[in-house]
């Protein structure tokens, strides 16, 4: 049994940073603390893609965005508050 789709750890990680970053404040503490769940999330996508998605290119790519989505979320949320 392989467990669930790698693109549910992505569309997570886009999901809770448009919610963590559109509905809580600039200075809250939930956006510290959510990193590492959007970090493991993002972990899990990038090591089981290529074992879920048989061609390579996609696997890379929708590893790629789920990584940009996550460095995205620590710039936005994290870094420049």
């Amino acid at each position: 049994m392989m467990g669930y789709h790698p693109l549910i750890d992505s569309a997570l990680v886009v999901l809770f940073a448009i919610i963590i970053i559109g509905f809580t404040p600039a200075s809250s503490r939930l956006r510290t603390f959510s990193l590492p769940l959007l970090g493991f999330l993002a972990w899990n996508c990038i090591s089981k893609c290529p074992l879920y998605i048989a061609r390579s290119s996609w696997a890379s790519s929708v590893g790629g965005y789920t990584l940009t989505s996550f460095l995205h979320f620590v710039d936005v949320a994290v870094l420049s508050q």
